[in-house]
């Protein structure tokens, strides 16, 4: 598991913990997360427990322990109370003591859907755990069931072309809800699918 997912986890439990419980059963859910999974990336690794789905995609031939790029998309089930804002300002403090030199960019906070979001970068200049760069992109989103991140990650220092190209694709992950009309998913779509 990257860095930032590892990071992500240990910070909520300790940063979240009057905010975070955890539910004995599932309860059932018709909000969800839409995103479309390039073709080219393969799904690696997959946890699911009563706190949280997780979900790490990589390109063909690459795998979540040696990887040059990741997608994760995380659903935190019982994490509630917290905007996207306030996950980020976490993660973006918490992970100074983690990697020192972490650099951090200003976010995007917005509404899509109906729902808040906060995007923003990071940065571990060298993690201390495999001793290469990581560069992530981060999208936070706050459901009315759930709440949920999508991080694409790189183990070198992207392009601006490349930041420009899935900060595009970060837009496009957006949270729908079946029960609520103005924030209905769309019938004719699937949840994950391909993009060229």
């Amino acid at each position: 598991m990257k860095f930032l997912n590892y990071l992500a986890i240990i910070l909520l439990s300790a940063s979240f913990g009057g905010c975070a419980s955890v539910s004995k059963s599932p309860q059932s859910n018709d909000e969800h997360l839409l995103i479309s999974i390039p073709k080219d990336y393969v799904t690696d690794y997959t946890t699911n427990n009563e706190a949280m789905l997780l979900t790490e995609f990589v390109p063909k031939g690459e795998s979540s322990s040696n990887w040059t790029e990741m997608i994760t998309s995380q659903t935190y089930l019982n994490l509630n109370g917290i905007t996207p804002r306030q996950f980020a300002k976490t993660i973006k403090s918490r992970g100074r003591g983690v990697c020192p030199g972490i650099k951090s960019t200003i976010g995007e906070a917005t509404v899509q859907n109906g729902y808040q979001t906060y995007t923003w970068k990071q940065v571990c200049g060298l993690n201390p755990n495999t001793n290469r760069v990581e560069a992530t992109l981060l999208k936070a989103i706050a459901g009315n069931k759930r709440f949920y991140t999508i991080q694409k990650a790189w183990a070198f220092y992207p392009t601006e072309k490349e930041t420009k190209f899935w900060k595009k694709y970060l837009e496009k992950v957006i949270v729908c809800d079946s029960h609520i009309p103005k924030r209905i998913c769309p019938h004719n779509k699937a949840r994950a699918g391909s993009i060229e």
